[in-house]
């Protein structure tokens, strides 16, 4: 997924040989995270490497002192016949909120159903507000807004009504603004893949590219 500007990356190499009180090793802090995948090498003083003894890698991606995502467990690294390197892979951490990555993008409309977007001079696009809870945007002729909201589990969206303005336009291009529309009313979940938001609901897909405002 595509982290927020203010993202902070921590990674920890810790002696994990009693699991119930790891020790820290050693640590770094990437600020910004940047975009996945992140580089790092955590420093540390090897006359503190016992090899009777086990040590695992383990991260933490926050935003605004709030957890975003976390590595599920230490990766074990240096002893036992473990490498000197880690690749990690964080998931959601508990308490996060899905919104992060939603809001804060401008997600410019791809395909609708897999069918590409052509010959349309203003590309539909949406911007997702999370203190308001309201999206607004272009049909690729007019100026859309209405609300959203999670709903359930975090990749159930709540498309509330839409309100657009009245411009008359020429459907030049695929979707037209209309069709677009109807799509956008039948939304009801989304997924983040790297900079892509999908968009899906009843026979509905739509795929967007993220830009950063």
């Amino acid at each position: 997924m595509a982290l927020p500007e203010d993202a902070v990356f921590d990674v920890y190499l810790e002696d994990v040989s009693q699991p119930d009180a790891p020790t820290v090793v050693g640590a770094q802090e990437v600020t910004p995270a940047g975009q996945p995948p992140i580089d790092f090498a955590i420093p540390y003083d090897p006359k503190r490497i016992d090899p009777d003894r086990r040590y695992a890698v383990r991260a933490t991606i926050t935003v605004g002192d709030q957890p975003l995502l976390a590595t599920a467990e230490g990766v074990p690294v240096l002893t036992q016949g473990s490498p000197d390197r880690a690749d990690l892979l964080l998931q959601r951490a508990n308490g996060s909120t899905a919104a992060i990555g939603l809001a804060g993008r401008i997600w410019w409309l791809g395909a609708l159903n897999g069918q590409a977007v052509t010959g349309t001079a203003n590309v539909p696009h949406l911007v997702f507000d999370e203190g308001e809870g309201r999206f607004h945007g272009s049909g690729g002729c007019n100026r859309i807004s209405g609300s959203y909201g999670l709903v359930g589990d975090e990749s159930t969206l709540d498309i509330g009504q839409i309100v657009s303005t009245k411009m008359a336009c020429t459907d030049e291009g695929r979707p037209t603004e209309q069709e677009f529309l109807e799509a956008l009313a039948r939304v009801d979940g989304y997924r983040i893949e790297g900079r892509e938001l999908h968009l899906t609901g009843d026979r509905t897909e739509l795929t967007f590219a993220e830009r950063t405002p």
